[in-house]
């Protein structure tokens, strides 16, 4: 009888060292959603043309855009590819726009230049 007290016992120390085990003083991971940073490609952006014209650029995580100009809409799918970001707009008779971003100025524009055409200078509002 003594054998199967001390055997009971010895279950009950062992159990709770194996829980101990898994209850571990580590921090559990935690996950969040993590907004886009600044460097993000995601995000409002105000455009200025060559010419002046000034209009808005927004890109969506689900990989749409849209932008405004003059009165006018254009929507299409964005992307980075081959290190530039180009635009396919849905209208099956507008070419894909890819462009090379610049570096941040000081003043938080960038200049993003186009495979054709004249650079455009961007600043990101959001």
């Amino acid at each position: 009888m003594k054998r199967l007290v001390l055997v009971a016992l010895l279950a009950g120390t062992l159990t709770a060292c194996d829980k101990a085990a898994d209850e571990s003083n580590e921090p559990e991971a935690i996950t969040a959603d993590i907004p886009p940073s600044e460097t993000s490609t995601v995000g409002t952006y105000q455009v200025t043309l060559a010419d002046g014209t000034k209009g808005t650029s927004t890109l969506t995580e689900d990989g749409r855009y849209v932008d405004r100009f003059s009165g006018q809409t254009e929507e299409g799918n964005w992307a980075e590819v081959d290190g530039k970001t180009c635009f396919d707009p849905d209208e099956g008779d507008t070419a894909t726009r890819c462009y090379v971003l610049g570096e941040t100025a000081a003043d938080g524009t960038f200049v993003a230049t186009p495979d054709e055409g004249d650079p455009v200078t961007v600043r990101k509002l959001s």
